[in-house]
């Protein structure tokens, strides 16, 4: 019977060993459970992180392939702008250099004139002078004449001498007075010629369209032409003429007709 009770012992640790035994191993399974739910859960949430990351590298990338386009627009943009602006600056600083060197050759011209002028000014003046000086003596050999000729009857020779004097000074101021009209009208001309010049003004191409002459419209074929002289502008049948402009320069220039007329005749 001590076997027996030893037995009974035994089976009832046993048993109470293998409740524990389960109990544990139920643990175990529940966290183990437990474990590969949170694993589930894990994952998917990570590949839900992994979708939304997809889809934002695919945003990222398509926005940066329209990024990257629309760079590559403005680039070709802005360079054929650049380009545009290179060859209109270009062009006006063409178009500027050739306007400076006509109003250069103008300048030129007027003060050539301009010191012509003031020459024929110096020699009116001096002339005036001498006038002035014959004028004077003039006067006195007026009076010396009508002195002698109170004393003609005492002393007739000298009378006849004086009258001669009187004849010869009285054709000089008349000669003085002929060169002294003929420079004013020489000043005048040159006034007249000296204010034509100043009031010349080189037009711009943009302000004509059509021959300043004949007003034919101006075209690809019809090419415009300016008047090296008065600065206007027209075609070439009516400005094909050459002539000396300014006086420090003997190369002929283009000419309209009008110009041609006033600087040859």
């Amino acid at each position: 019977t001590k076997l027996n009770e030893q037995i009974e012992k035994d089976n009832i640790k046993l048993n109470k060993q293998q409740e524990q035994s389960e109990k544990q191993l139920n643990k175990i399974k529940h966290a183990h459970d437990k474990l590969i739910d949170e694993h589930h859960e894990q994952k998917r949430k990570f590949e839900i992180q992994l979708g939304e990351l997809n889809n934002n590298l695919l945003q990222v990338s398509e926005s940066l392939s329209e990024a990257t386009q629309t760079v590559d627009t403005q680039r070709e943009k802005y360079e054929k702008q650049i380009t545009s602006l290179k060859h209109d600056l270009e062009f006006q600083i063409k178009k500027n250099e050739m306007q400076l060197s006509a109003l250069k050759e103008n300048l030129a011209t007027v003060r050539t004139e301009l010191r012509t002028a003031n020459v024929k000014v110096a020699e009116l003046e001096h002339i005036k002078a001498e006038k002035a000086d014959t004028d004077a003596r003039l006067a006195v050999s007026q009076e010396e004449r009508r002195v002698l000729l109170e004393r003609s009857l005492a002393n007739e020779s000298k009378n006849e001498k004086l009258i001669a004097e009187n004849a010869q000074l009285i054709k000089k101021n008349s000669n003085s007075e002929a060169a002294l009209q003929e420079m004013a009208r020489e000043f005048q001309s040159q006034q007249i010629q000296l204010n034509k010049v100043s009031q010349r003004r080189w037009i711009d191409d943009d302000d004509i369209n059509s021959c300043m002459k004949c007003h034919q419209t101006f075209s690809v074929t019809q090419r415009k032409h300016h008047c090296r002289n008065c600065g206007n502008i027209f075609c070439d049948p009516c400005s094909s003429k050459t002539a000396v402009v300014a006086a420090t320069s003997k190369k002929p220039k283009r000419v309209c007709d009008q110009c041609y007329k006033d600087l040859t005749s």
